[in-house]
């Protein structure tokens, strides 16, 4: 019998391997697939103390364990969210007596956008919730609507309720209450658990990505494996790097090892972190033509109103001389305010040097004035056609 163990948040294939460099919990399909080609059609038992996680995770395991040629059976520690998929797809589920199921609606990381955005992932929302539907009709033959009221209450159950409801099958200890062997094995697995009153976050793929470079480039501390990272040493402490969410009959011993150890000793995660690294940078690249791109459309919106020596500079100058269009548009209305300043101080100026002001002195007052405004409008439009 194979034993594979299913220990905090469900997470991608792509994010695994940063919980466990930190030496957190989680499990990814790859664990599942990797116990069930190990057991090869023999009896499975999947222990499950889970809080949930993606929930397209979710569905590959539920999916992956369904078309197991073997039988399989799951027993219940914590089923939150998410892990309440594999209970449904296994043969049969057996409760711990310290235990609880929960389930509840579909959630999404959206944090933007506007309405119709909103919109669109509502209706996302809701068809995730029929798949789920889906496979909880399926294991505890209720109707839709009363397990959809359970989700939108955001349902726990005890082991009896949960049994009650169809999501379990039995309990794990009722017939070897007497037998001491299996109290120490309850004891064992009552030492897993830890109660929260919220589900605890995923890391996300992007976010694992993002620390995947950093720890690349040198930014974060190299952190060596703990030694109980495998959460199955209680049950056999010869488990590898590699399958830790499974329980194996090998003989070895689990050693401590930096990144740069464990990508010598396995290239076929180093070839993985090279490709990552290739396509930050190939994004990056992608990003800063694509942004000085839009810089150079939006200064040529602007060229009629700006001059072509500034349209030049702002484009294609100095480092401290290249702006966006925003500011050159700035630059632009008080490079304009200063000229006709000067222009105005000229203007003055040639009028008290030219006598202007004694010139028709017997004329009215008004006169006197509009005359003024004449001459001075004149000299401006000189000025403008480079004459004076």
């Amino acid at each position: 019998m194979t034993k594979i163990n299913v220990k905090g948040p469900i997470v991608s294939n792509d994010s695994a391997w940063l919980y466990r460099w930190l030496g957190w919990d989680a499990c990814c399909v790859n664990d599942i697939n990797t116990g069930l080609e190990s057991a090869n059609g023999d009896d499975v038992v999947i222990e499950v103390n889970s809080q949930g996680g993606l929930c397209t995770a979710g569905f590959e395991m539920y999916s992956t364990i369904k078309q197991y040629e073997g039988n399989v059976e799951v027993h219940v520690i914590n089923a939150c969210s998410a892990a309440t998929f594999i209970l449904c797809a296994a043969d049969k589920v057996l409760m711990s007596d310290a235990a609880v199921v929960m389930i509840h609606n579909t959630q999404s990381s959206w944090g933007g956008g506007d309405y119709r955005d909103a919109q669109m992932t509502a209706d996302m929302l809701r068809e995730f919730n029929e798949s789920v539907l889906n496979v909880y009709e399926k294991k505890t033959g209720k109707s839709r609507e009363e397990l959809q009221a359970m989700m939108d209450n955001d349902t726990f159950m005890s082991p009896q309720t949960a049994i009650e409801n169809g999501f379990a099958d039995g309990m794990l200890f009722e017939d070897e209450k007497d037998d001491e062997s299996s109290q120490m094995n309850f004891i064992e697995a009552s030492k897993q658990m830890a109660v929260y009153n919220s589900t605890l976050p995923v890391i996300s793929d992007e976010k694992a990505h993002e620390l995947m470079l950093l720890l690349n480039s040198g930014k974060l501390p190299e952190r060596k494996v703990p030694d109980d990272l495998n959460s199955n040493k209680a049950d056999n402490p010869s488990e590898n790097a590699d399958t830790n969410n499974i329980t194996n009959e090998n003989n070895g011993k689990e050693q401590n090892m930096t990144l740069e150890e464990m990508l010598k000793e396995h290239p076929e995660l180093k070839a993985e972190v090279d490709g990552l690294k290739a396509e930050a940078k190939a994004e990056g690249e992608k990003e800063g033509a694509d942004k000085e791109r839009g810089r150079i459309e939006n200064l040529d919106k602007i060229a009629a109103n700006v001059s072509a020596e500034m349209l030049k500079n702002a484009k294609y100058g100095d480092a401290d001389a290249r702006v966006d269009a925003r500011e050159l548009a700035y630059q632009a209305m008080l490079a304009q305010k200063q000229e006709a300043a000067a222009y105005m101080r000229d203007a003055m100026a040639d009028s008290k040097e030219s006598g202007a002001a004694d010139v028709g002195a017997s004329l009215s007052d008004s006169d006197k004035d509009l005359q003024d405004v004449e001459n001075m409008a004149a000299y401006v439009n000189g000025r403008r056609g480079g004459k004076r």
